[in-house]
């Protein structure tokens, strides 16, 4: 294919919406919303301003030979080297690959003018009442987004160009009219991720259809490999409803647009069954594994004793890493906060927290938060149906998180645990445990000899650096 071709074929991908990106300042965010490679689906990177002009071009349908000109007069180069570059620069973009995160390959690490994603919580019930659950949703909680509210969350996350949107709850796949909210959302070019129990998939096709046509990516929780397991987080009858969506789900995916991600609360009960979760993620047929310790925040503050110690938090990773390679097809997530290597160690951690940076949640009454887990009113930094969101983003409490957080200079909120603004590590910017936030009950792994953040305090402990 030529460098024309392929400019041609661009430009039916941008109509399409198959991509959608922002420009920043000397930057760009791009994110591929449909690929032929699953664990591409879905990818934001980094780059430059030339590919987002390139987008821009092929979005406004400039012909192939004006930018071709525009590049020759811009760069005074000849037609050959112009087109060279332009073959160079579409292949990556139509190929999306790895090669393509060049020059910004660190996660998250600059400020952007608005997150990447935003967890709506369209409905605050749930026919579940699960032991940890973050929300404290279940059937007793029934406030709903009206479809005119959820319009209006979708207009202010389009105006700042937020492309990652999370459909949440309670269990959001109830809502009386998710079939609306969710075409809208697909019409409107986000990337639809919905986080669901999965037991209202079970027998529901026409449930079953409105996903497939609408969601990019499903997030169904599997707490156990056993139905015991499972239940003993999720409730009575769950466990089989469950395995019969993934199934019925993976059954015919080479013929829909959705990823199948099964999810993975991990606690005391279910360490020791992650490699079958993972064997059994992997005979259902989804595409992806993820997972995450479970937190003290919402119910899960009631069963603290179901919380990972640091050891089995180490215990935990080997355990995922066991797992992984077993499995065939399906995609293992291998890093674990706290736990997993930095590359290269001892190095400072260039991510930033990912509160307001990369996302935010907005409650079924308007009032959003910076993440999903800091929910209390301490953390509101506005309400969507009161202000605009980019005045809410422009708040002090905002700005904060962008900023103060990681800097114990600017901590004026006193957010931080106190424990957290003495230790040394977070004073001089290395600390890459969990949400600084949320007490050091739990996670902070400094202690844990041969973690990361152990390395590096022993590591450091007697160099100049710690004295300044």
């Amino acid at each position: 294919m030529n460098t024309e071709d392929l400019y041609l074929k661009l430009q039916r991908l941008v109509d399409s919406g198959v991509f959608y990106w922002r420009k920043e300042e000397g930057r760009g965010l791009v994110l591929h919303k449909i690929s032929s490679k699953k664990d591409t689906k879905g990818f934001e990177v980094y780059t430059d301003l030339g590919t987002i002009a390139l987008l821009e071009l092929a979005k406004s349908h400039v012909p192939y030979e004006k930018i071709v000109s525009m590049m020759q007069n811009a760069f005074g180069m000849t037609r050959e080297n112009a087109e060279a570059m332009l073959y160079e620069r579409l292949s990556k973009l139509l190929g999306f690959t790895t090669e393509f995160l060049s020059p910004y390959p660190q996660a998250h690490p600059y400020s952007y003018s608005a997150p990447h994603l935003a967890a709506v919580e369209i409905t605050s019930y749930c026919n579940l009442a699960c032991k940890y659950c973050y929300a404290n949703s279940g059937p007793h909680t029934n406030l709903y987004m009206s479809f005119d509210e959820v319009l209006h969350v979708f207009d202010e996350l389009e105006t700042l160009r937020i492309p990652i949107l999370w459909v949440t709850g309670g269990e959001p796949l109830l809502h009386p009219e998710i079939d609306k909210i969710l075409k809208d959302a697909q019409d409107r070019g986000f990337y639809v991720i919905v986080a669901t129990n999965g037991t209202p998939l079970y027998k529901n096709q026409k449930l079953l259809s409105i996903v497939k046509e609408y969601v990019d990516e499903i997030q169904i929780a599997l707490d156990g490999a056993t139905r015991d397991t499972h239940e003993f987080y999720r409730g009575y009858g769950t466990y089989d409803k469950v395995i019969w969506a993934i199934k019925n789900l993976a059954r015919d995916k080479n013929h829909h647009r959705t990823m199948i991600v099964v999810g993975t609360t991990i606690g005391k009960r279910n360490l020791h069954e992650l490699p079958d979760i993972i064997k059994l993620v992997d005979s259902l047929g989804a595409d992806s594994w993820v997972y995450g310790a479970l937190i003290p925040i919402g119910r899960g503050k009631f069963i603290k004793s179901e919380g990972l110690s640091l050891n089995e938090l180490v215990e935990a990773y080997h355990l995922i890493l066991q797992g992984s390679k077993q499995a065939k097809n399906v995609t293992v997530l291998k890093s674990l906060a706290g736990v997993t290597p930095l590359n290269p160690p001892p190095t400072k951690p260039t991510a930033r927290c990912g509160a307001v940076n990369f996302q935010i949640q907005i409650h079924t009454n308007g009032d959003v938060y910076p993440c999903v887990f800091l929910r209390d009113q301490k953390f509101k930094l506005g309400n969507i149906f009161q202000n605009s969101l980019k005045d809410i983003l422009a708040s002090p409490l905002a700005e904060y998180f962008r900023i103060g957080i990681d800097d114990p200079e600017k901590d004026k909120f006193n957010l931080v645990a106190p424990e957290c603004r003495q230790c040394v590590l977070y004073k001089k910017g290395y600390c890459n445990t969990f949400c600084k936030a949320i007490p050091r009950e739990l996670y902070c792994t400094k202690d844990i000899p041969g973690s990361p953040l152990n390395q590096l305090y022993t590591s450091k402990l007697e160099g100049e650096e710690w004295k300044q």
